[in-house]
Parts: C-alpha cells; sequence; structure tokens
C-alpha cells in the first residue's frame, strides 16, 4: 500500500488529508509496538514449522560433508540424525502458554474453543 492509497483511504472515511511525515510517524509506531510486544510470540510459531526443522537439520549434517561415496552413506547420516535431535523436537516448547494467552488477546473468539484461559 503506497502513501497516496492511505492518503486517499483517509480521506474518504475521515474527509482529512494527511501528510506522507504523518504517515511515517504511524507507521514506525505501530512498527515498533508491534517488533516488542510480538516478539515472545514469533519464537515458538517460527520454531514449530516441522518442515523447516527438518530441512535445517539436513543442511546442518550434510553441509560438512565434501562428498558421498554412495547414496546409502548419505541416508545412513540422515537417519542417525534424525534419531539424535528427535529428542530435541519432543521437548516442550518454551513460553507456549504465554504465546497462546497473546495470541487469544489479538484474535479475540477465535480460539475459545481451544483453549481456557
Amino acid at each position: 500500500m503506497s502513501y497516496r492509497d492511505i492518503q486517499k483511504h483517509v480521506a474518504e472515511l475521515y474527509g482529512l488529508e494527511i501528510s506522507d511525515g504523518a504517515i511515517t510517524h504511524i507507521c514506525s509506531g505501530q512498527l515498533k509496538l508491534a517488533t516488542t510486544t510480538l516478539k515472545p510470540l514469533r519464537k515458538p510459531i517460527y520454531t514449530t514449522n516441522a518442515v523447516e526443522a527438518v530441512h535445517r537439520q539436513f543442511r546442518t549434517l550434510t553441509k560438512t560433508k565434501g562428498a558421498f561415496p554412495n547414496e546409502n552413506s548419505l541416508l545412513k547420516l540422515l537417519y542417525i540424525g534424525i534419531n539424535q535431535v528427535s529428542n530435541k523436537w519432543t521437548m516442550p516448547i518454551s513460553n507456549w502458554a504465554l504465546t497462546i494467552a497473546q495470541l487469544s488477546i489479538y484474535f479475540k473468539g477465535r480460539l475459545d474453543g481451544i483453549t481456557k484461559i
């Protein structure tokens, strides 16, 4: 969304003219608020993506190896690596209760059937 789109929208809704500087000031304040208040939410949500976690683990295991003599050696390495980190993935997510509480505040009513806070 551009400055002109925002100015047009504000003019239609409220009949006011708003400057580019005012839009920048409002947006930077909202961005600062979002980055500070939503920080505890971002980490648990990001780390729960299973596909990314598996890819990251595979990449960590294979990036230090120059070459594999055959396909079986690669598969064995990945199998052993996945078995070693599976304990880490079954641990509870840190600050999950805080994350659920904040999500239920930001998305009122959407988590009522799932959680009882």
